[in-house]
This record gives structure tokens, C-alpha cells and sequence, in this order.
């Protein structure tokens, strides 16, 4: 363990860092209480607004006073963090979105959990998801450097901080399991489950409870009844709730407490919330598996990382959408014949057969008497008859064929551990082949949700090449816009914007669709001499980096005569 001076000395180093990449710093309690300690140490909603002065910052952390920081996220910092709970849940995503794990990264001194750090220019609200939570506006983290309670906060992956775009931020959350909007936080007037419980919507609710029965503890201990219900930690609820506690004002102005007394006031009654038992919420009734839904994409792109799976999900598929229902036995022989000319017996094989990391199969098979495939009615037609039993032979030395037991959509989730996310519809024609079928999903997708998407992340979520993505959207007609961050070049930042010549490829930095452009519009290469030649003819120049495209789906005439 490092000395007081020492490590005195590292927090107030790192908390200045922090500060100079425009991030708000606040002072947190810190000490050898894990919980209590971070929690902050002062009033902090005005740094929401305003940066911490270089006296302020000097006071908190060069006296030693305090051990632990924390960065506001949100508008100001133009941060947001992921800051997951659950190693399981992290590896998820490391795996699903590899190029939004390679940012700037901490790991987290109480769980050893990463927290991944992003560049936003738009407001998102802080929000709880499976796993973690999405630090953003409202919100805070502990900074690298932090000692509380004897654990450290370290960086783990020193690399810039990835600029992460809307769409890209969507297709995060769906995954984490969260679909609340991105600008707006959900209603107030209950709290949802866990994994979508939304920090700034709980502290606008105390806030309104508070002022409007002017009962701040009752208000407060209530509250914190229902997040212990719903299964949050006192940790959390602390975190997001006693600072609200501590700077809501009282209806009198004679009863003015200090901050520090408000603040354990507010623990105090958050621990005795958190002391009785959480109650038990009556089980509400499931409604049936609805064939009329699309799949969720999370079951598509899950299984659509195994080698049979694109084989499993269009027998699935095509048997849900010619009306078997979960539950039904069936044999091979007889999904082979509902499946004629859509999935032949090969991939039908490979699909009845499909184990994930030595999982039992989805389609549970047993050796027992025929059953009828029980087949949905169908609501266009008022006559309704069940498919006829097959004749089987009564000979006992015919073996019984084998029975697949149909599996519902919930039992897929639980199957893979996915959560339920959006899906996207498919005509039973595009169940053919397996690249009319990824084609046919990647076509829904940008139609629902056009955007700005790496293509490595569209070929990643398929289980494709990056080749194999510009074969499809130049079959369904999706056009690719490019995008680019733009730099305006000055005798004061065109050094450090634009490598020596010979540099790049030395230190392989990649420069491919980086240029500098002029008034006009011409395009030229990034050097340092061509941003020389430019500017000393009193020529105004920006340096232009490609990053993701942004599709759209367009008709294919249309696409046409544009071309």
C-alpha cells in the first residue's frame, strides 16, 4: 500500500488529468467505508454546469483531504461510461462490439469490472441495464487513480476515448437489454424492472414526491423501499439518491442543515430501508408465444455465430411461420415435408442436432408414440383442421421414430442468455438460403433503424465478411454515405494533427481516408508540407478523417438513376 503522501499525491496527479481532457471532477467522501465512500464529499449538481476551478481542485485532492474523485458524465464532460457489475456481461459485449472495447478503459477497485469510457456530443440519460449501468447525464463515476477502502482504480486500457454514434449506442443498449429512448428518460409515474430503471427518472421522482408532500425522509425511505424491492443494491440506491436527498431544499427556511448532516441523514434511511426484507411482487400472468412477432434479433445474432446456426434459425423460423406452436412434438420426416422447398434434410439435420458450448439441443428429442403436430388456427379462415396423425407401423420391431419437442421463443432466450430485444420480419421465401436470409435481416435492420454503423460491426452481428455486407446492400439497394470528422488546420495545431513525413507508416498509424482539403473542395494528402503551402498562401484548409458510413435503404429503381 503506498504512503499517504504518495498516494495523495497520484490522486490530485490524476484527478488534473482528468481535467485537462474537459472532464468536470467532483470530490468524493472516499475513506475505509466502501459504500459511504463514493459518495460526494460536497455539493456537485453545479458542476453539471460548470467546470472545477484549478483553486477548487488544488483544496480537494493537494491537502490530501480526500482520496477518491469522481467525473460527471453527461453534456458538460461530453462523456458517458459503461460501467458494468457482471464479468460475464462485460466478455458479452467485449465479444459482440470488439472495436467499441478497444477505448479508454478502468477497472472498477470493488468488482475488478471494466469501465468503458465514450465520447458523446448529445444527451443521454444515465440508465440501469443487465449487468451495469450507462453513466450519463445525472450520473457519475469513480476516476482512475481513486483508493477506497484499500482497492485501487487503475487503467487497464490507456487508448483515446472512442467517439460512439447514436445508432451505434442503440444497437449497445438493445444488447444490454434496455430500450429506453436515448434523449428522453422513460415515465415516471412507476419504476420498470431493474435492468431498466433509469437514475435521472428515480431522482426526478423523489424530487416531485418531496416537494409536493414536503416529507423528505418519508419520501426518501419509501423510494428506497421500492429500488430494494426491485432488486438494486443499497449501493446503488445510495449513489443515486442521497445526494439528491441532501441538496433537496426544506420548506422553511429557519431548518437549514449542513450538507454533511443531510448527506448521513440520507444513509441512515436508505440503511433502514435496506435492513427489512424485500417484498415479494405477486407474479403477473404470460401471455402465449405469438408467432405474429418477429423473432428477437438478440436470438438471431447469437445464434448466427455458430456454423449451424443460420441452418437452425431458418427451420425454427420457417416452422413458427407455417403455425407450429411451442410445445408440439414433431419428427423429422414431418418437418421435412412442411419444409419442401424452403430447408432441405441437410441443414434440417444440422438444426435438430445444433448444441451451443455442450448445451443440450433446443429441440429436445425422445423416442415415444406419435403426437399430432398441434397447428394454430388461422384467424382469416373460420374452419380449422388439425393436420391427421401419420400411419405408423404396429410392428414392435420397427423402432418408434425420434420426437422434437418445438421450443418457445422465451425458452430460445433462456437457451442462449440473451434478453428480449426488437426483431425485424422475414417472408418465408428468404428462409431459402442461408445469405437470402442474413440478407433479408440485414435489409429489415437498416430499414428499422438507418444510420451510422462501423461495417465491421453489421458483418460481426451477421457472422460474415465485411465483403459479404457490401453484396447485400448492393443487392437490397442500401446506399452508403460517407462520414468524416472534420478539422479545421491552423499555424497553432496543424503539427500536431498531421504526422512527419515517413512518420505514419513507421509507428503503423493507419491513414487511409484521412486528406486535407481546401476552399474548393479539392482534396490533397495529409502532410505536413501541403498544410505549409496552403496556409502561407493565406488559404484556409480542414483535415478530413473517414470514420463509419451512414446506410439507408433506398429502392432499387431509385438507386438506379442515381447512380
Amino acid at each position: 500500500m503506498p504512503s499517504d503522501a504518495l498516494m495523495t499525491h497520484s490522486v490530485y496527479a490524476a484527478a488534473l488529468q482528468c481535467a485537462q481532457r474537459g472532464w468536470s471532477v467532483i470530490p468524493l467522501i472516499g475513506g475505509e467505508d466502501p459504500a459511504r465512500g463514493k459518495t460526494p464529499a460536497a455539493a456537485w449538481s453545479r458542476y453539471r454546469e460548470r467546470l472545477p476551478s484549478a483553486e477548487e481542485l488544488r483544496r480537494w485532492f493537494g491537502s490530501g483531504k480526500h482520496s477518491a474523485y469522481g467525473l460527471v458524465c453527461g453534456r458538460l464532460s461530453q462523456l458517458i461510461v459503461l460501467d458494468f457489475d457482471d464479468g460475464a456481461i462485460a466478455e458479452q459485449f467485449r465479444r459482440r462490439f470488439p472495436d467499441l472495447a478497444e477505448t479508454f478503459t478502468v477497472r472498477s477497485g470493488m468488482r475488478g469490472t471494466p469501465h468503458l469510457y465514450f465520447h458523446v456530443d448529445y444527451p443521454v440519460a444515465s440508465r440501469k441495464f443487465r449487468g451495469g449501468d450507462l453513466k450519463g447525464e445525472g450520473g457519475y463515476v469513480v476516476g482512475p487513480g481513486t483508493v477506497i477502502s484499500g482497492r485501487y482504480w487503475s487503467v487497464v486500457h490507456d487508448a483515446p476515448v472512442l467517439t460512439i454514434t447514436p445508432d451505434l449506442l442503440a444497437a449497445v443498449l438493445d444488447f444490454l437489454g434496455t430500450s429506453d429512448d436515448l434523449l428522453a428518460p422513460s415515465s415516471e409515474d412507476d419504476l420498470a424492472h431493474a435492468h431498466e430503471i433509469n437514475e435521472v427518472v428515480v431522482v426526478r421522482k423523489y424530487r416531485r414526491e418531496a416537494a409536493r408532500t414536503g416529507q423528505r425522509n418519508n419520501t426518501l425511505f419509501r423510494i428506497a423501499c421500492q429500488l430494494r424491492d426491485k432488486g438494486l443494491s443499497q449501493d446503488w440506491a445510495l449513489r443515486c439518491l442521497a445526494q439528491a436527498h441532501a441538496e433537496q431544499p426544506f420548506r422553511s427556511r429557519t431548518n437549514c442543515e449542513p450538507f454533511d448532516q443531510r448527506l448521513r441523514e440520507a444513509e441512515r434511511t436508505i440503511a433502514s430501508a435496506y435492513s427489512r426484507p424485500p417484498r415479494r411482487e405477486h407474479p403477473k400472468p404470460t401471455c402465449a408465444d405469438d408467432a405474429d412477432q418477429p423473432l428477437d434479433n438478440s436470438i438471431r445474432e447469437a445464434l448466427l455465430q455458430s456454423p449451424d446456426g443460420a441452418a437452425f434459425l431458418r427451420v425454427y423460423e420457417g416452422l413458427r411461420i407455417l403455425g407450429i406452436a411451442p410445445g408440439s412434438a414433431f419428427t423429422r420426416s414431418e418437418a421435412l415435408a412442411l419444409l419442401k422447398g424452403i430447408v432441405g434434410d441437410y441443414s434440417l439435420r444440422k438444426a435438430l442436432h445444433l448444441s451451443i458450448d455442450g448445451r443440450a439441443p433446443a429441440f429436445s428429442a425422445h423416442r415415444t408414440g406419435s403426437q399430432p403436430i398441434q397447428r394454430r388456427e388461422n384467424k382469416a379462415k373460420r374452419c380449422f383442421v388439425p393436420q391427421q396423425e401419420p400411419t405408423r407401423s404396429h410392428n414392435p420391431a420397427h423402432r418408434p421414430a425420434v420426437q422434437y419437442r418445438m421450443p418457445s421463443v422465451e425458452e430460445l432466450r433462456m437457451w442462449l442468455g440473451v434478453q428480449p430485444t426488437a426483431g425485424d420480419s422475414i417472408e418465408i421465401d428468404e428462409l431459402r438460403s442461408p445469405k437470402t436470409y442474413r440478407q433479408a435481416l440485414e435489409r429489415e435492420f437498416i430499414r428499422r433503424r438507418p444510420g451510422q454503423y462501423p461495417q465491421a460491426w453489421l458483418a460481426q452481428r451477421l457472422g460474415v465478411s465485411t465483403r459479404s455486407i457490401y453484396n447485400y446492400h448492393r443487392a437490397e439497394g442500401i446506399v452508403a454515405e460517407p462520414c468524416f470528422i472534420t478539422t479545421p488546420l491552423n499555424w497553432n495545431n496543424y503539427e500536431r494533427m498531421l504526422p512527419p513525413p515517413g512518420m505514419a507508416k513507421r509507428i503503423g498509424l493507419n491513414t487511409r481516408g484521412t486528406f486535407i482539403e481546401d476552399e474548393t473542395g479539392k482534396r490533397y494528402p495529409a502532410l505536413i508540407g501541403v498544410a505549409q503551402r496552403h496556409m502561407g498562401r493565406g488559404q484556409s484548409v480542414r483535415l478530413k478523417e473517414r470514420t463509419s458510413s451512414c446506410y439507408r435503404c433506398v429502392s432499387i429503381g431509385s438507386r438506379a438513376n442515381t447512380s
